[in-house]
């Protein structure tokens, strides 16, 4: 199975406080909206820093997440424990 990634932003970090800013834009994102038990819609990304900036001074880089739990297996009761 292949694992490739989508990247929907590049960030910079600026200030003193570890503030990141960017842009991440919607014609990459619309068919990968998810809806919580809510009913809000998400979503699901992972934000990682870079090893150095690139030469624009991005210092992060946005990955849509594509996980998803296996459906083959069954989750743990909470009363499910062994001891």
């Amino acid at each position: 199975m292949e694992n490739k990634k989508t990247y929907l932003a590049n960030l910079k970090s600026f200030g003193n406080f570890g503030s990141i800013k960017g842009r991440i834009y919607a014609d990459k994102t619309t068919e990968h909206w998810q809806t919580d038990e809510k009913g809000r819609k998400y979503l699901p990304v992972i934000i990682n820093p870079n090893k150095e900036p690139d030469q624009y001074g991005n210092t992060h880089s946005v990955v849509l997440d594509t996980w998803k739990p296996d459906a083959t297996k069954t989750p743990v009761q909470k009363n499910d424990l062994p001891f």
